[in-house]
């Protein structure tokens, strides 16, 4: 009876499974038998999935199990390559399309395992399975499957890239699309606010120095009784620390370019720290309140002056122009990777 290694994996790694099943068999003249359950030679129609699995398991030599960043969260994997080790099967995790043996979860990091792409463990395993064979061990001559492992990995690096890229977007809309309620708040009186908030484009607004009088309003969208500065200052804080959780969460793919962006958010909280508890204070005397809006009204150019009330309303204009600017890059950078799928 032939021997039989066991290739574990999840269905939407199909294709590299069946890849490495007839790499094996065909550089071992078919002297050994490599189990793919979603190969149609190991489960016909008709068959029993599960029994036939698990016949396979009773009789398998080997058990190398297909590691990525989707396949190392699915249970079914650490089922069967927690089967096979009860039964002292050898277990060999081989990790491919951006993810290494040291970052898998118990027990598949306590198994000696590599890297699919590295043509030195390939060998290593072909040695292995030779010694179960009993035959002489033939080199890997196939380099068609190096080419298409690494056309694969692309493939399931983008589509997890998209993934999360998505996922950030949709953690980050709520706040966002807040932040962009309070730019438009700050400049413009609120029936025009409702009337641009419905289809808002940050590279069309206008927003002028002296046309900023109106952050001291209190906030129409929502029930929490804020005035436009202060839910401002609430919703960056709040943008912040969703960024703060999302690169707190390691298996995150997320590209180079939006990951620049995502600190510059965290590092941006100083912008808003200048100005919150000076025009907090501002705000409970009406008389200075008054003056600071005439002030604002007249001032076309703003520039910082000593000991002068504007400052604190010129760090908040810019505060606004530093959000604006990053929140438009942001967006430009999640569409692109986003349209990567289509």
């Amino acid at each position: 009876m032939k021997p039989t290694i066991f290739i574990s994996h999840i269905t939407e790694e199909r294709e590299i499974a069946i890849t490495l099943k007839n790499v094996i068999e065909k550089e071992f003249l078919r002297t050994v038998e490599v189990f793919v359950s979603s190969h149609e030679d190991n489960i016909k129609l008709g068959d029993s999935w599960l029994s036939n699995i698990r016949s396979s398991l009773e009789k398998t030599q080997l058990l190398i199990v297909l590691c990525s960043p989707l396949s190392s969260t699915r249970p079914w994997i650490n089922f069967e390559a927690g089967t096979a080790w009860l039964k002292n099967i050898p277990v060999i995790p081989l990790c491919h399309s951006g993810i290494s043996p040291s970052q898998l979860h118990a027990p598949l990091n306590s198994l000696q395992g590599g890297k699919l792409n590295d043509k030195d463990i390939i060998n290593q395993i072909f040695k292995r399975i030779a010694k179960i064979a009993d035959i002489d061990c033939p080199e890997i001559k196939d380099n068609n499957f190096f080419t298409s492992l690494n056309s694969f990995e692309n493939q399931i690096k983008t589509s997890l890239l998209v993934k999360d890229t998505e996922f950030i977007f949709s953690m980050l809309y709520k706040s966002i699309q807040l932040i962009k309620h309070d730019f438009v708040s700050s400049f413009y009186p609120m029936e025009k606010v409702n009337e641009m908030s419905s289809n808002l484009v940050l590279s069309d607004l206008n927003l002028e120095f002296n046309q900023m009088h109106n952050l001291f309003n209190y906030r129409m969208l929502g029930l929490n009784n804020l005035k436009v500065y202060q839910s401002y200052y609430k919703n960056v804080l709040e943008l912040i620390d969703n960024v703060k959780f999302i690169l707190s969460y390691k298996r995150l793919k997320i590209s180079e370019d939006l990951l620049g962006v995502l600190e510059g958010f965290v590092l941006s909280i100083i912008k808003i720290s200048f100005w919150y508890e000076s025009i907090l204070v501002l705000d409970h005397n009406e008389s200075i309140k008054e003056t600071c809006i005439k002030l604002i009204k007249e001032t076309v150019s703003p520039e910082v002056k000593q000991g002068n009330l504007i400052n604190y309303f010129i760090d908040y204009y810019e505060s606004i122009l530093h959000f604006k600017k990053l929140i438009e890059l942001y967006e430009q950078k999640v569409n692109a990777i986003i349209r990567l799928e289509k």
